[in-house]
C-alpha cells in the first residue's frame, strides 16, 4: 500500500482525512466505547483519537491541569502519549505531537492553525498506514 498524508487544509477532524475510511473503519474495529482497547492497535488509535478530540473540542483543556499554579499533564492523556511511544513506529511524528503537547505553549492555549492541525493529522496517517501495513504482513505469513 503507498503511503499517503493529509494534506493542510484536510483534516480527520473534518472527516476528510487521508485514510478517513480506514480510519472510521478500524476505529469501531478496535476502540471500544468507554474503556481500554485489547490490542496494540487499538490502544493506538484510542490514543490518538483521545488525544485529537481533545485538542479539537476543548483546545487540550482536559489534557492540562493546574495545581498550585504549575501545569501538568493530566495522568489520563500522559497515558495516551505513553501508549504512542511505546507502539508507534513513527519516531519522528510521536515526538512532534509529545513536543507539542509537552514544551510547547501553544498546546495550552492553541489557535487551531493549519500547522497545528497538521501534527494530528499526520500520528493519525501513520498510525493508520502502521495499522494496515502490519496486517497486510500478517496475512502474508499466514498465507500459504
Amino acid at each position: 500500500m503507498k503511503k499517503k498524508n493529509t494534506h493542510k487544509g484536510k483534516s480527520y477532524w473534518n472527516e476528510d482525512g487521508a485514510y478517513q475510511k480506514e480510519f472510521d473503519k478500524l476505529e469501531k474495529e478496535l476502540v471500544p466505547a468507554s474503556g481500554e482497547a485489547e490490542t496494540d492497535h487499538g490502544k493506538m488509535l484510542r490514543a490518538i483519537s483521545r488525544l485529537y478530540y481533545d485538542f479539537c473540542n476543548n483546545g487540550n483543556g482536559n489534557v492540562f491541569q493546574e495545581s498550585w499554579g504549575e501545569w501538568s499533564i493530566n495522568p489520563f492523556y500522559e497515558e495516551m502519549l505513553d501508549e504512542l511511544d511505546l507502539y508507534m513506529d513513527d519516531r519522528d511524528s510521536f515526538e512532534k505531537l509529545e513536543q507539542f503537547i509537552k514544551c510547547d505553549h501553544g498546546a495550552k492555549d492553541p489557535d487551531f492553525t493549519k500547522d497545528q492541525m497538521a501534527i494530528y493529522d499526520k500520528v493519525v496517517d501513520e498510525v493508520v498506514y502502521q495499522i494496515i501495513k502490519e496486517r497486510e504482513e500478517a496475512l502474508l505469513e499466514t498465507t500459504p
